[in-house]
């Protein structure tokens, strides 16, 4: 392709990859070309967008040929519809987790590595201003030495939301952990620069009593002897949660919270997001508890993510840039979050080598 050429789209999954499916539509960068689920009530979108409709991803990509696809399927079935792209040489962005499993996660990188062909994780959130904010400030210095870090994640998911039996069992890559609380692994990893080296977590389902958890509890120590806290829970009403705080910004579907979720403390300050917050003293001579603290109000220019996610994926795929999150960076943050999985069926620490 050459150099600012339109991106001929496909999108494989139209649960979440709706969303994918009008970045598409909505971004100059790319053209969305056809459409793909197992559910055939969800063709009337693609009649909407006058866009092919398939239930057979194969055949849409022997007849559609897209410069690059995106997948955006149920998480057993990752492995599967990524490595069929891979082989084929067609430039895949597929939604987080990259998979369950770490079998499957290496399946997927060797099938790209194998044939050429540029993978991109979709762990979105990597293009929120307010995560780039956040990853200048701490890795910066601005905050001084990071010390710690302490992340909510705190929301009532509605009624129906586990009326999709994937979403139940641990099998399919259901519950809090694998959806929502992969996403603040790697947002922490990606904003500090630092790896987890081990952790400590303690898992319940006594809320919904279904396989999957519903509250998460967890210790990390990550390089440098930054210690971090991290609390999940699904089934709370509550102010406390990344999709809620940002709401106005990156998806009006949730009710907006304002307030911060994310919470960085260094040696010389601390920094919240999504409010963006710098708590520090503005005199060395008069530091300590007893002195009064500045806080300073950054800004930044909000940016859908997702949309900024679909214009880096056509970059990509134009050979123009590297995948911002490749297959083995996000096969550590799903080693992460299944080294969780593990700690809290034992009940041991579990250290990363």
């Amino acid at each position: 392709m050459g150099k600012g050429d339109q991106v001929r789209i496909a999108v494989i999954g139209l649960g979440f990859g709706v969303n994918h499916a009008r970045s598409a539509m909505l971004v100059p960068e790319a053209k969305l070309v056809a459409v793909c689920d197992l559910n055939e009530g969800r063709g009337a979108s693609a009649r909407e967008w006058q866009v092919p409709f398939y239930t057979d991803f194969r055949r849409m990509l022997d007849e559609v040929n897209p410069d690059g696809v995106v997948a955006a399927v149920s998480n057993n079935q990752h492995a599967e519809v990524a490595t069929e792209c891979l082989r084929r040489g067609i430039p895949t962005l597929l939604e987080k987790p990259i998979a369950p499993t770490l079998e499957e996660a290496d399946q997927i990188i060797t099938a790209g590595r194998e044939s050429g062909t540029p993978l991109l994780i979709g762990h979105h959130r990597r293009f929120s201003a307010f995560v780039l904010k956040a990853r200048e400030i701490v890795q910066g210095g601005k905050i001084g030495e990071l010390v710690g870090a302490n992340i909510l994640w705190t929301i009532l998911k509605p009624r129906d939301y586990y009326n999709t039996k994937w979403r139940t069992r641990r099998a399919t890559g259901g519950g809090p952990l694998l959806i929502n609380t992969i996403h603040d692994i790697d947002d922490l990893r990606f904003i500090t620069g630092r790896e987890v080296v081990r952790l400590q977590a303690e898992l319940s389902n006594r809320v919904r009593g279904l396989e999957v958890e519903d509250t998460i509890s967890l210790s990390l120590r990550m390089e440098g002897d930054v210690l971090v806290t991290i609390f999940t829970a699904d089934c709370v009403p509550s102010l406390w949660a990344y999709e809620s705080t940002t709401s106005p910004w990156e998806n009006p579907y949730f009710f907006y919270a304002p307030g911060d979720c994310y919470y960085f403390f260094g040696t010389q300050g601390t920094f919240t997001l999504p409010q963006l917050r710098r708590v520090y003293y503005p005199d060395p001579q008069r530091e300590g508890w007893q002195w009064p603290l500045t806080v300073e109000r950054l800004g930044v220019q909000p940016v859908h993510p997702l949309r900024e996610e679909m214009r880096h994926f056509c970059a990509v795929v134009r050979g123009e840039a590297e995948p911002r999150t490749s297959g083995e960076d996000a096969r550590r943050t799903l080693e992460v979050v299944l080294g969780i999985m593990r700690a809290g069926e034992t009940g041991q620490p579990v250290t990363f080598a």
